[in-house]
């Protein structure tokens, strides 16, 4: 059983929903299908793992899956989540790396105010 969620990279099948995503966004019915069955699969590792940390590993791959797909309030929202329980449960390093990603979030939108 791991002990952690891998939240660095995307697997193959992962770099293909985030391509369904941006290119037929979230409402195409397989789409969808794909989204719930990747977001079951992770939360049963995270429950299998059964740790706050796991948790919160999933909810940071999850804004980062959402956030490499175009969907950068539901990345926001997720990190939120993070971010706070993260201080609540004084965990210093997941606490850390949601405002690092946050960051990101919030810099890429602000680089993208100015296009057209």
């Amino acid at each position: 059983m791991p002990e952690r969620i891998e939240i660095s990279e995307f697997s193959g099948a992962e770099l293909e929903l985030i391509d369904r995503l941006k290119t037929l966004g979230p409402d195409d019915p397989e789409t969808r299908e794909n989204l719930t069955a990747w977001a079951k699969a992770g939360e049963a590792v995270a429950k299998m793992i059964n740790t706050p940390r796991a948790n919160a590993e999933f909810n940071i791959k999850q804004a980062k899956l959402y956030h490499a797909a175009g969907f950068l309030q539901e990345a926001w929202d997720s990190l939120e989540s993070v971010r706070v329980r993260a201080h609540n449960d004084g965990d210093q390093e997941i606490y850390e790396l949601a405002m690092r990603i946050m960051d990101e979030i919030d810099n890429a939108a602000r680089l993208n105010e100015g296009r057209f």
